[in-house]
């Protein structure tokens, strides 16, 4: 029988930074669904000012950019979820 203690060293903790734990597949979300965001704003902006002073075709192409980027943005906020 071994009567002798184990050596246990005990080390300070660290606290790990809130930065530290998100992986590379979550920045990657968050950068798409950034993306998303503005590009659904920019393409809002211009559906409005399209409906006033260009085509209705041109109107109806931005409203369907929107809405993809809305889907996207959809889709990556439910992932970071």
């Amino acid at each position: 029988m071994n009567y002798t203690p184990n050596d246990i060293v005990l080390l300070p903790s660290v606290p790990t930074p809130p930065a530290a734990m998100i992986s590379s597949e979550a920045d990657t979300y968050l950068g798409l669904l950034i993306m998303a965001a503005f590009w659904a704003f920019f393409s809002a902006a211009v559906v409005v000012l399209s409906e006033r002073e260009m085509s209705q075709k041109s109107a109806a192409r931005w409203a369907v950019s929107m809405a993809v980027a809305s889907l996207v943005m959809t889709y990556c906020l439910w992932i970071l979820l």
